[in-house]
C-alpha cells in the first residue's frame, strides 16, 4: 500500500469522526501527533494508556478500562497509528454514583457504542489502511476489566435470575442515559 500523506491522515480522521462520532488521533513512529479537530476529551484519571500507546504488530487492538471506556488502536503501515475514542461502551457496568464533576462531564462528552460496533470499525479502518481484509472476525482485545469484578447472574435464584439480570440492565440503560443527556441529579 502506498504511504498516505498528512492530507490523507487528516481526511481518513474527519471522515471517520464526521460518519461515526468516534474521536480520532493519530501519532507518527516517532510520537508526534498529527493536528486533528476534534480533539479528543482526556480521561480524568491519570491512564497510562492516553500518553503511551501500546506497540502494535498488525492487527488492531480494542483496550477497555474499568470504566466502561475503550480505544481501538490501528496500525498504519510503515507510518504511525490511529487511536480510536475514547468511546463508552452501552455494556458498561455503572455500580457506583458518579460523585466527582470531572467525570461526569467526561463521560457526557463521549460517544456510546458497543464492542461490535468497534470491532466493525477496526476491519473498515484496517481495510483501507491495509488495502485487504482482517484475515479472521476476531482482533486484539486487552482489558483492565477483572471477570472477578462482573457478578454472574447464574448467582441468583433460578425463579429471579433471568429477572434480576433485565432490571439489572434496564437499570444501566437508564443511568448511561441520564450520563448521556447531562442528568447528574438523577444519579
Amino acid at each position: 500500500m502506498n504511504r498516505l500523506s498528512t492530507s490523507d491522515l487528516t481526511q481518513i480522521a474527519e471522515h471517520l469522526y464526521g460518519m461515526t462520532g468516534f474521536f480520532v488521533t493519530y501519532r507518527d513512529h516517532h510520537g508526534t501527533p498529527l493536528s486533528l479537530r476534534p480533539e479528543a476529551p482526556s480521561h480524568p484519571g491519570t491512564l497510562l494508556i492516553e500518553n503511551e500507546w501500546p506497540v502494535l504488530k498488525k492487527t488492531p487492538l480494542l483496550y477497555t478500562l474499568k470504566d466502561g471506556t475503550a480505544y481501538l488502536f490501528l496500525d498504519v503501515p510503515e507510518q504511525g497509528m490511529y487511536r480510536i475514542g475514547p468511546v463508552l461502551l452501552q455494556s458498561a457496568l455503572f455500580r457506583a454514583h458518579i460523585q466527582d464533576e470531572a467525570y461526569h462531564q467526561f463521560y457526557k462528552a463521549l460517544p456510546r457504542t458497543t464492542e461490535n460496533r468497534l470491532i466493525d470499525c477496526a476491519h473498515l479502518m484496517y481495510r483501507l489502511l491495509h488495502g485487504e481484509a482482517l484475515p479472521k472476525r476476531e482482533i486484539e482485545q486487552q482489558s483492565d476489566i477483572q471477570e472477578a469484578e462482573i457478578p454472574l447472574v447464574a448467582d441468583a435464584p433460578s425463579h429471579t435470575g433471568v429477572t434480576a439480570y433485565r432490571k439489572a440492565w434496564q437499570r444501566e440503560q437508564q443511568i448511561i442515559d441520564w450520563i448521556a443527556t447531562g442528568q447528574s441529579e438523577r444519579l
